[in-house]
């Protein structure tokens, strides 16, 4: 079936019989409002109207099931599914709150300091360890020396200046609540048990980056060294289908030797947490795990601000 419309797109036309129609509101059917149209429309397939404006769709669009009009795009690719995974975030965080409210009565815990526990809800990794192959270190090596080679082939310039690793004494003094809230955030990862964890495979998300970063602060050391460094650190088991580096208790890997991602990233659930403390708050966290729309578990954290 042609398009009308698409002979001259500005002429508002009936989208089934071409005859001239009034302008209609966005999300409406482009038809005539003759009585033969209309029940053409009601007796199309529903896969063969726009999903937006119900408007015919010429047959090139029957796989995207929306029809030529941008507007009609824009919702259905782009506002549409924003609005729902709002409303299913909104959702989630209403259980959630609502199951800290229940679990928090059931401990005691008064009205008025409820809200104080605040809800962060984390993927979950549920992968047990396994032993690990001699493979998985070869490819690690191999993987090392290829961006050791990038990184030594690169020039030095001044945009070169890589962050110091994140262990680095920056010689500014980390107030208690700070460091309370690391502590926190450390628990919270702990409870995940790595989910983010599980793209590292053989290389453990290390770049020529990681490398030329390695070789500003070690300029003395060899390839040979810095692999050994690297090989040193792989543990004899590790959760299966993630990392080499990830074991049941953390990764293996020293902060120094890591990737950037791996000391900067914070997942969604994680950034719940950060920042959200002002000075003197109590670090009290509420920590759910999350299946898709399914929440599980429930557990209550909080750390103790050193004083003096």
């Amino acid at each position: 079936m042609a398009d009308p419309a698409m002979a001259n797109p500005a002429a508002p036309v009936c989208a089934l019989c071409g005859a001239p129609r009034r302008p209609v509101p966005f999300g409406a059917p482009r038809l005539c409002g003759a009585l033969r149209c209309a029940h053409r429309h009601a007796a199309m397939p529903a896969d063969h109207r726009c999903r937006v404006c119900t408007t015919p769709l010429v047959v090139t669009q029957w796989a995207s099931g929306v029809c030529a009009d941008q507007r009609c795009r824009d919702e259905w690719l782009a506002h549409r599914p924003r609005r729902l995974e709002q409303a299913r975030t909104a959702r989630r965080l209403a259980s959630a709150h609502a199951r800290r409210d229940r679990a928090a009565a059931a401990r005691g815990v008064p009205r008025d300091e409820r809200a104080s526990w605040r809800v962060a809800l984390l993927p979950h990794n549920p992968a047990r360890p396994s032993r690990q192959s001699a493979e998985r270190a070869d490819a690690l090596e191999a993987h090392l020396r290829t961006r050791l080679a990038e990184a030594r082939s690169l020039p030095v310039t001044g945009e070169a200046q890589l962050s110091a690793p994140a262990t680095a004494d920056t010689g500014e003094p980390v107030s208690p609540q700070a460091e309370a809230e690391q502590a926190l955030l450390g628990a919270a990862c702990a409870s995940c048990r790595g989910e983010c964890c599980r793209g590292g495979h053989n290389h453990a998300w290390i770049t020529a980056d990681t490398m030329r970063d390695y070789l500003r602060r070690h300029p003395a050391h060899d390839d040979d060294t810095i692999v050994a460094r690297y090989r040193a650190q792989v543990p004899a088991r590790s959760l299966t289908g993630s990392c080499l580096y990830h074991t049941d208790t953390g990764c293996q890997l020293p902060r120094d030797l890591r990737s950037e991602i791996c000391n900067e990233f914070f997942c969604s659930g994680i950034d719940m947490l950060r920042g959200q403390y002002a000075e003197g708050d109590p670090l009290r966290a509420y920590l759910l795990h999350r299946d898709g729309d399914v929440l599980k578990g429930g557990q209550f954290v909080q750390i103790a601000v050193r004083r003096g």
